[in-house]
């Protein structure tokens, strides 16, 4: 029995991770189902999911076909059957769009055949790809047809209680609209905006860009929440009230982050008290990108109710090999650090997609697609993926059941913990992310360009990184889903802003500061609202004048000076600043002394970009007195986070180099650790189990009520016992109230310390 508590899953009572992994059973021979569930399970995964193709379904309108009646492989019933024989919770997605790179992103060809679904967009054009009006009578009858068809099969499965834990409402909703810029423009909804849409062009009126955008965004946000209702219903009725509902939300591109929260802001008014999880793509954890992985994972922490768990619904399980190409081969620590990332900041659960590779069959002979198969990948599918066609598994296999195992060895302890952060909040603007239709007018484009910047140059790759990597770990909340930022819980609280900002964010941000709130405002000052409207209240209230934006393409190598120099020379390369007038200090200059930034007690405000250098933000971050989770000296970069529950907690360290790195931790246990090249480790951090009190400086593998045993690979290594009972091994002292373990070199890779029974 799964149920809902707290955030977490329970299972018979007990809060648990669930481990998932995608098996596409459409796409193997049905003799393999067994071995690619076998090796999900010895992976450490409790629960299949998979995707459930209209495509394949029914063949032809009315035709609805569960059983392999066209092919073996198609074989639902069967394949669930199996899953529940083999004792394994089960996830569906069953659509309607299920993307996979299947024909018609998994939706029956004939529902776009019919007029008016596939829809228009600007300039009243068609959309460019498979776009749906999610809201077309016809589409939504044949969808309820589906569901009705195919929920009746799994009636024996869907009973509460039941093997099936949950069903996602659809699949990355607004992502074609997203990629294409080409919103689906419908005739009621150019009807409901006709103030400021042009009924026979299909573009805003003259003089309504920015409004007829504002209203569009939200009105689509609408249309998403209530397509996400109907299909909500749909499964209610044929299963029971209280199944577990899923959202997944799209959006990284190119490895990176920084588009992703265009997601949320679609699907914003979708989410409620769904459970929602991330569709996230990242190959490596670099230098470049660690902060964007933590951003997209602290939004939606922000962004979903309290009692409903985080999860990420598609985690990039292969090695990025996508093409077959070798254009991208991550390795295992990066498999290691991602999954370890979302445990840390409160996932608790994480579907591993594909966790199995397999393989197009040739599509229906009264269906013609270019290459005859049922996706656009030829045969083969999921080149990357963990598991191949034949069984084999890769190196990817051997780190997701390594540190699957880490965590569930671990899982009473840890599940019951949460994020440490410091007093520092990320305000998220999700208005700023609005902007996936923004492609028709100047107005348009200069608003676009405003918000991009806004949103990522430097409070996003610049301040926020350089805040983690200084062991200022903050979270995030959402301004607009607040009416009043609560001090006493957001002390300290980092917004990028655009010279476009509604006025009610900027009313929020003036009370908090009235209140006693510490703010830090990073980009171009606000001088319109979100309709293009003159709005100043904020700048206004600082006793700002705002000056004109310059840019380097406009004055060719624009510099700027810091007031204190960086490494005894104060001017620097910038992009673009803004010069500001007002009569509180500056850090920041231009060459002609006009103040590039705004320093009070209670405020910083920086108008320019500033280079990567950590002392810069420091300085920012003392100056409001934002502390560190935990002071640490080091030579290259790392991040360190710690997790604490009622019980004690962790420490969690990520190498992002790739050299050995010393540590020196101000800590009352830990002082001193290492940490090779890329590693990651979970350290006891004063955590009772048992009866007893642990911290290590090694990562601890195994454990049980008389023995503990830790993972040294050679090195030094230090485990301080708080215990009633006695040690039993040379290298163990008691100081005092505890012993202290330490071992100079160990022999072996594992180093089991035993008490006496």
């Amino acid at each position: 029995m799964i149920s809902l508590s707290n955030g977490h899953f329970y299972i018979n009572g007990k809060p648990k991770y669930i481990f998932a992994g995608e098996i596409h059973y459409f796409r193997l021979p049905k003799s393999l189902w067994k071995t690619h569930l076998k090796a999900l399970i010895d992976s450490g995964c409790n629960t299949v999911c998979f995707y459930i193709p209209w495509l394949i379904h029914e063949p032809q309108p009315n035709q609805y076909e569960f059983n392999g009646e066209s092919l073996e492989q198609y074989d639902l019933m069967s394949f669930i059957k199996l899953c529940v024989e083999m004792k394994l919770y089960i996830f569906l997605r069953p659509g309607p769009f299920v993307m996979a790179e299947l024909y018609n992103e998994g939706v029956a060809p004939y529902v776009l055949e019919v007029e008016g679904v596939k829809p228009y967009t600007f300039l009243k054009k068609r959309v460019p790809n498979d776009q749906i009006d999610y809201l077309h009578p016809y589409f939504l009858e044949r969808t309820k047809r589906y569901y009705e068809a195919l929920f009746q099969a799994l009636k024996p499965f869907t009973y509460q209680g039941g093997p099936v834990l949950g069903v996602q409402l659809d699949n990355e909703i607004g992502m074609l609209a997203w990629v294409s810029q080409s919103p689906a423009l419908t005739k009621d909804i150019i009807e409901s905006l006709a103030e400021t849409f042009d009924r026979e062009t299909y573009t805003f009126k003259s003089g309504y860009h920015e409004l007829g955008h504002q209203r569009l965004g939200h009105a689509l946000r609408a249309r998403f929440s209530k397509y996400v209702e109907y299909l909500e219903s749909l499964v209610q009725s044929y299963t029971y009230k209280d199944m577990l509902m899923f959202i997944n939300v799209h959006g990284t591109e190119g490895g990176r982050g920084k588009s992703f929260p265009i997601g949320y802001s679609q699907l914003v008014e979708t989410l409620t008290d769904r459970i929602i999880g991330t569709d996230i793509y990242f190959s490596h954890l670099t230098i470049e990108n660690t902060h964007d992985y933590y951003l997209i994972n602290s939004m939606l922490n922000a962004l979903k109710s309290n009692h409903t768990p985080a999860t990420s619904l598609e985690f990039n399980a292969g090695n990025s090999n996508f093409g077959d190409d070798l254009n991208g081969h991550d390795t295992p620590h990066s498999m290691d650090k991602k999954i370890r990332m979302n445990v840390i900041q409160g996932h608790q659960l994480i579907n591993y997609y594909l966790l199995s590779a397999g393989m197009n069959p040739k599509i229906f002979d009264h269906i013609k697609t270019p290459n005859q198969r049922i996706a656009f990948t030829g045969e083969r599918h999921g080149f990357s993926a963990p598991i191949q066609i034949n069984g084999q598994k890769t190196y990817m296999y051997d780190q997701i059941q390594s540190t699957n195992q880490l965590f569930l060895t671990h899982e009473p302890y840890m599940i019951q913990t949460v994020e440490v952060t410091s007093d520092l909040t990320f305000g998220l603007i999700l208005d700023q992310y609005m902007t996936e239709s923004m492609r028709h007018g100047t107005g348009i484009q200069q608003m676009k360009e405003a918000l991009t910047q806004a949103r990522g140059s430097i409070i996003w790759d610049t301040f926020l990184k350089h805040s983690l990597l200084l062991k200022r770990n903050f979270k995030t909340i959402h301004l607009e889903g607040i009416e009043v930022i609560d001090v006493s819980k957001t002390p300290v609280l980092a917004v990028g802003i655009s010279s476009y900002m509604d006025t009610k964010i900027q009313e929020k941000l003036i009370y908090y500061h009235q209140q006693g709130g510490k703010l830090m405002l990073f980009g171009q000052c606000p001088i319109y609202d979100m309709k293009g409207l003159s709005s100043t209240l904020l700048m206004d209230y600082l006793n700002i004048q705002v000056g004109p934006v310059i840019y380097d393409d406009e004055k060719p190598l624009l510099s700027a000076i810091y007031d204190l120099g960086i490494e005894g020379y104060p001017s620097y390369r910038t992009p673009y600043y803004q010069t500001i007038s007002h009569n509180k200090s500056s850090w920041f200059h231009n060459e002609s002394q006009e103040k590039l930034s705004y320093i009070d007690d209670r405020i910083i405000l920086v108008t320019t970009q500033y280079p990567g250098h950590l002392e810069l933000t420091q300085r920012m971050l003392d100056h409001l007195n934002v502390k560190p989770i935990i002071e640490a000296k080091h030579k290259g970069f790392l991040h360190i986070f710690r997790t604490q529950g009622q019980h004690g907690g962790y420490i969690h360290i990520m190498n992002i180099e790739g050299f050995k790195q010393d540590i020196q931790l101000n800590h009352p246990h830990i002082q001193q650790l290492t940490v090779q090249p890329f590693e990651s480790l979970m350290l006891f951090d004063q955590l009772e189990m048992n009866g007893d009190t642990l911290s290590s400086t090694v990562e601890c593998i195994d454990f049980n009520a008389h023995s503990w045993t830790f993972k040294t690979d050679g090195r030094e290594a230090d485990v301080y016992i708080e215990t009633d009972f006695k040690i039993k091994d040379p290298l163990c002292r008691l100081e005092g109230t505890r012993y202290h373990c330490h071992v100079n070199r160990h022999a072996a890779d594992t180093w089991t310390i035993r008490k006496e029974a």
